[in-house]
């Protein structure tokens, strides 16, 4: 089977591309561009997380997603310190959710914290239901499109057969070297 760009319309040939353009079936044009339709939603692809998300996951011309950006910043922002913090006794979840905040102020921050979580959980939610529509796509266009059967090989062939022969090697022996015998005889 050639692979093939996911957006709609792009019919071209992943088959001279680069290995990660081959692996996420994008192009090298939509994997820059700033809006494409996959599965009928503008979306546009993540560098990333190398998928396509809807465009309003991305601040401005981004090519990252608002939720890895910030994941980004927080790990280029961390400091020793808040290395301790995030170990103390108060342990704050921090992770995405983070505005670089202290722990001592954390509580007074409570009601935006739980703006920030009702957020993240919102753009986790979107995340999974677009990875989800992407499984399926893919599984409707591996039915849909005729396959091709690659050359059987030999040396594939001969493998198959090694594996199979090393699997019957390791099976376990039997359980019982001696005939079974009960300590009370049955009267």
């Amino acid at each position: 089977m050639v692979p093939r760009c996911q957006v709609e319309g792009c019919h071209v040939a992943l088959v001279n591309a680069k290995e990660y353009h081959r692996r996420h079936r994008v192009c090298d044009k939509h994997s820059k561009a700033p809006k494409a339709v996959v599965l009928g939603l503008e979306q546009r692809f993540c560098q990333q997380c190398s998928r396509f998300h809807v465009v309003s996951e991305f601040d401005d011309s981004k090519r990252s997603c608002r939720r890895r950006l910030a994941g980004h910043n927080e790990r280029r922002r961390k400091s020793s310190h808040l290395s301790v913090t995030r170990n103390s006794r108060q342990g704050c979840a921090l992770s995405l959710l983070s505005s670089g905040s202290s722990s001592e102020n954390w509580l007074s921050h409570h009601a935006d914290f739980s703006t920030r979580c009702s957020a993240a959980l919102r753009e986790l939610i979107a995340e999974n239901r677009a990875a989800l529509i992407t499984r399926q796509q893919q599984l409707v266009y591996d039915r849909d499109w005729p396959h091709v059967v690659p050359h059987h090989d030999a040396a594939v062939e001969e493998e198959e057969e090694d594996f199979e022969d090393l699997q019957q090697q390791q099976q376990p022996p039997e359980p019982n070297y001696f005939p079974q015998q009960h300590m009370f005889p049955q009267t």
